[in-house]
């Protein structure tokens, strides 16, 4: 079964997220007191009954916000699953993860997803995460080995590349099969098709009825 055309900017089930919601977490590398030379950079290191280890939270940090994210981490909203044909929703219930490398001043992103979320961390180099919500709010937050970043649905974002050569690793809460584009949960929020804009206005409309 396809999806409708107007998939991408149908009504949220319940309430997006906001710019208010993102938040960073710094990586911290670790030198092995017994092996010279040799380096462990943790992206996430979550403990269920603890949290997040206490040396990653940003200074900025609410605790119980950012514990709550990695927690449920791997689940989805399934009022919006719901709305997704019984294959797609029988495959994209799992998690991904891969990397993307940009040469500097590349630009890639430029959508939203309804169902993903993303914690990014960079393996090498710098970029600039570009982000908006629905409701207007836009954040920029720049990214190296040394903190990571997440992204939450209908929270557009883009991604540059500041430094040469970077490359930015993604852990996703779906999993995606090449073969089948409706399990990718992608959509453009620029340019001719305008989702996000759509979006937008339609959030706009209805707070002021």
């Amino acid at each position: 079964m396809d999806l409708p055309k107007n998939f991408a900017y149908q009504k949220p089930r319940g309430r997006p997220a906001s710019i208010k919601d993102l938040f960073t977490f710094k990586v911290n590398p670790v030198t092995h007191p017994n092996r010279p030379g040799w380096e462990l950079a943790m992206d996430v290191n979550v403990s269920y009954h603890n949290g997040l280890l206490a040396q990653q939270y940003s200074p900025e940090s609410n605790k119980e916000q950012v514990d709550k994210f990695f927690r449920d981490f791997f689940t989805v909203d399934q009022d919006e699953l719901a709305r997704f044909p019984v294959d797609v929703q029988n495959f994209v219930v799992g998690w991904r993860t891969y990397y993307v490398r940009l040469s500097q001043d590349t630009v890639t992103g430029g959508h939203f997803h309804r169902l993903k979320k993303e914690i990014l961390t960079v393996v090498d180099g710098e970029l600039m995460i570009k982000f908006e919500d629905i409701y207007g709010n836009k954040k920029e937050q720049r990214l190296n080995k040394y903190n990571g970043t997440i992204t939450l649905p209908f929270i557009s974002h883009e991604i540059v590349g500041i430094a040469p050569n970077s490359i930015l690793k993604v852990i996703a809460n779906t999993a995606y099969d090449p073969n089948d584009q409706r399990t990718q949960d992608t959509w453009i929020s620029q340019g001719k098709e305008k989702n996000f804009l759509q979006l937008q206005k339609e959030n706009l409309r209805q707070n002021s009825e």
